[in-house]
């Protein structure tokens, strides 16, 4: 609906959403900022990952849109975070790598979909890890496995 919104306010604009290009996305990203994205160049990694990276999910055929690809990531990025079970996996999962490795033990956003069974990949990780409390270490935000819990 944003997107919509965003869109029906160009008055040069004549297209419709499905038909919306990378670049036209990126656009609407940078300007709404959804994924708590923490950068213009997070949120062009995260498009280019989703437009380019094989994954079930947002990869339905090879002559995909990118809108299309774009909508069923979004789709599967909400479902994360409505599914009760999905939750309690989540919560599980940290609470094993705290007993394994310490509460002080941190991870990268690199290295979170590692942690989750439910988060299979970095993309579908990005959104989860910039919503939760980090700290930058060597100029790469981390986060401590005591503040997930």
């Amino acid at each position: 609906d944003d997107m919509t919104e965003y869109f029906d306010r160009k008055p040069d604009f004549n297209k419709q959403l499905k038909d919306l290009e990378t670049d036209e996305i990126l656009e609407v990203l940078n300007i709404l900022q959804p994924l708590k994205c923490s950068s213009a160049a997070q949120r062009k990694a995260l498009l280019n990952s989703i437009q380019f990276e094989k994954d079930e999910v947002w990869e339905a055929d090879d002559d995909d849109s990118p809108f299309g690809k774009f909508s069923r990531y979004m789709k599967e990025v909400q479902s994360l975070f409505q599914d009760t079970r999905t939750i309690k996996n989540m919560i599980r999962d940290v609470s094993t790598a705290i007993v394994e490795r310490g509460a002080a033990a941190s991870v990268f956003l690199d290295q979170i979909h590692f942690l989750f069974e439910d988060i299979r990949n970095v993309p579908l990780a990005t959104p989860f890890f910039n919503s939760m409390r980090t700290e930058q270490k060597r100029g790469e935000s981390k986060v401590e496995l005591w503040t997930i819990r």
